[in-house]
């Protein structure tokens, strides 16, 4: 017990760790992150519903142009490059007159632990599916083959881009639906009611 007790905190101390060098790493987006984890946690409804509008207008923008997909990557990974490179430099000025509470500090601090267990998580994930690989090639031969028949049916009968739509459209809405648990809600009400409201 005395060593499962050592263990767990060596990997609270691991996982601090891993959290304070997103912290570090992160610093110049520190204004932004917090403000974004605000929009994305529903706690400002406007700019919210505005990103929704601009997300919906972008794809609708792609549906109207039909650019390459090899554009469309392209495009993508210029706008990150500059958003990397020029949204620090950009914001700054606006953003550092403001004060920095401890309140923002926390909510800075849970972002980071959040981005480092979702890393963590990935990374755990990508060992995992490397070990079935390993340890059980034809399961993992016929596992993979499975979901990317799966993927390929998919793509073939429905169009990438409401697909591409879709699946932005849950990232942005995930953080405000599992922070109220509407999901959660939502399910426990279809089994209420499919049990005939016992």
């Amino acid at each position: 017990q005395m060593q499962s007790s050592n263990s767990e905190q060596t990997q609270l101390q691991v996982r601090e760790s891993r959290a304070s060098q997103f912290a570090v790493a992160l610093q110049p987006w520190r204004h932004v992150l917090v403000r974004a984890d605000a929009v994305l946690h529903w706690e400002r409804p406007l700019a919210f519903g505005c990103l929704l509008a601009g997300l919906t207008l972008a794809f609708a923008l792609l549906a109207v142009a039909r650019p390459a997909p090899l554009a469309c990557l392209t495009l993508l990974c210029l706008l990150a490059v500059t958003a990397d490179f020029a949204v620090p430099k950009l914001l700054a000025p606006l953003l550092l007159g403001e004060s920095w509470t401890e309140a923002d500090q926390a909510c800075y601090t849970a972002v980071c632990r959040r981005l480092s267990a979702r890393g963590e998580s990935l990374a755990a994930a990508i060992r995992r599916i490397f070990a079935i690989r390993r340890n059980r090639p034809r399961a993992f031969a016929l596992g993979a083959g499975a979901a990317l028949l799966a993927v390929a049916l998919i793509g073939a009968s429905v169009s990438g881009l409401l697909l591409g739509y879709a699946a932005a459209l849950g990232a942005l809405l995930w953080p405000g639906v599992s922070r109220y648990g509407l999901l959660r809600r939502a399910l426990s009400d279809l089994r209420h009611s499919a049990g005939g409201g016992k």
